[in-house]
């Protein structure tokens, strides 16, 4: 992330009153604090080395920027318009058949995962031993995503 995305990023949550300036921490330190933690997927007790700050102080900046994470994904992400697809519409056999409530079409695929190494045993797949994790996602006919769930370790069965 460049300064001016990083500085717009956190004047909005400022703005918003979603991640407030207390008197020891600023929204920039709570912002730096979670990137870093979910970028690097650091702990609290070393980012209480890097950032000279309790645990309790970094836990709580955390988790105040997660929330204002979940406000600024209402605002961005706009659930789509669910009207019957033209190319159901125009046809009677998928009008009536099995399509009548069809939305769009599912499918999963596997991506690979980087994961430290304590962590990479759910994630291995059996044959060659390769670290994965499952992504379903859902379009509609416009070929848009609707729905994207990630993260599920490992070949979860679809």
């Amino acid at each position: 992330m460049n300064t001016y995305a990083f500085v717009s990023l956190c004047g909005h949550f400022r703005v918003r009153g979603w991640v407030i300036d207390c008197q020891h921490i600023n929204v920039e330190q709570k912002m730096a604090i979670f990137l870093e933690t979910i970028a690097h997927l650091m702990r609290d007790h070393i980012m209480k080395h890097k950032y000279l700050h309790s645990e309790a102080i970094i836990s709580k900046s955390y988790h105040e920027v997660l929330r204002g994470m979940l406000h600024l994904s209402k605002e961005m992400i706009v659930p789509p318009n669910f009207q019957e697809p033209r190319e159901i519409h125009i046809h009677k056999k998928l009008r009536e058949g099995p399509f009548k409530w069809a939305i769009g079409a599912i499918d999963c695929t596997l991506i690979i995962a980087q994961v430290p190494k304590s962590d990479q045993i759910p994630f291995r797949e059996k044959w060659k031993g390769d670290c994965f994790q499952n992504v379903m996602a859902a379009c509609d006919f416009d070929m848009n995503f609707i729905y994207v769930q990630a993260g599920w370790e490992g070949i979860a069965h679809d």
